[in-house]
């Protein structure tokens, strides 16, 4: 009877720790120091199909300067999303709905940074920043 209890006792500390060691409803990447983004944050709590979330933008740059900024999204069933937003100040807030057909899982997206393109002054330089960061996120 000893060892049965034992087992059990062993087996509910296991599937504790495992729980919780399982990848958080969010995840927000680590930022190298030569990112063109100061801070990126969500929103906490889970993601679900048909529910509206935001991603708030600092970036490293001045103000006046604009900025597009690209959120790729790729959903656990393949399907992907796109939202585009341009900004003339150093923060921004892109928003999007999370789509029926999206599925349940881990969802990777990649936000990327560009100038206008409208003029030279757009060169790339030597030390550039680095204009993309990736993470993942949950969808229950």
């Amino acid at each position: 009877m000893s060892a049965i209890l034992r087992f059990f006792v062993l087996l509910i500390v296991i599937t504790g720790a495992v729980q919780t060691a399982s990848a958080p409803a969010l995840a927000v990447p680590t930022l190298p120091p030569n990112s063109a983004f100061s801070k990126l944050s969500f929103e906490p709590g889970a993601l679900h199909v048909g529910e509206s979330r935001n991603l708030h933008v600092r970036l490293k740059h001045a103000a006046n300067q604009l900025t597009i900024l690209t959120l790729d999204i790729t959903y656990p069933s393949g399907l992907t999303q796109k939202v585009v937003h341009s900004t003339l100040g150093s923060e921004a807030t892109l928003a999007w709905t999370v789509p029926p057909k999206a599925g349940t899982g881990r969802a990777i997206y990649r936000l990327a940074t560009s100038g206008c393109g409208c003029g030279d002054h757009n060169s790339p330089q030597a030390d550039a920043a680095v204009n993309v960061a990736e993470g993942s996120f949950t969808v229950e």
